[in-house]
């Protein structure tokens, strides 16, 4: 009887920080880009993109979101951007990964042939799922972009 109980406090220490691990705070978007923009430097390099940049170059229907926030490089042969979502929860973010996946499969085949350092960065590309969030990157100082998102959230 003793083992039985041990094993169960065992077991729901175990799936509590599981869950914990999975959900994040509900933290607006707004507050994210704050601290993104203070402290990296992807306001030099990118440009905030919009509802119409998100459906074309992303495939993603922005009222398919909660909110977002995209942030593209304007050069014709950049392949960094940035891109967080947030979706209604954590089980609704197969679409979203999904998109992603094939937005750098499609700049890969693009790239490829004649564009070995792009390929080179969409293969390093950093995808982060953290709660209901999505974020999506590529670009330089992955440690720092993913060191203030998980920060933030």
């Amino acid at each position: 009887m003793k083992k039985k109980l041990i094993f169960l406090a065992v077991l729901t220490v175990f799936l509590a920080l599981v869950f914990m691990r999975q959900n994040s705070a509900d933290i607006p978007l707004a507050d994210i880009e704050s601290q993104l923009l203070s402290e990296t430097d992807i306001s030099r390099s990118m440009r905030k993109s919009g509802d119409l940049d998100l459906l074309h170059f992303m495939s993603v229907a922005p009222q398919d979101t909660v909110e977002y926030l995209y942030y593209r490089d304007t050069g014709a042969l950049s392949v960094d951007e940035l891109l967080i979502i947030k979706a209604h929860g954590h089980n609704e973010l197969g679409p979203f990964r999904d998109a992603v996946e094939a937005r750098i499969d499609e700049q890969i085949k693009t790239f490829e042939g004649y564009g070995p350092d792009q390929v080179a960065a969409l293969n390093s590309a950093l995808i982060i799922e953290k709660g209901p969030y999505i974020l999506y990157y590529v670009g330089p100082d992955q440690d720092l972009i993913e060191e203030v998102f998980t920060h933030a959230i």
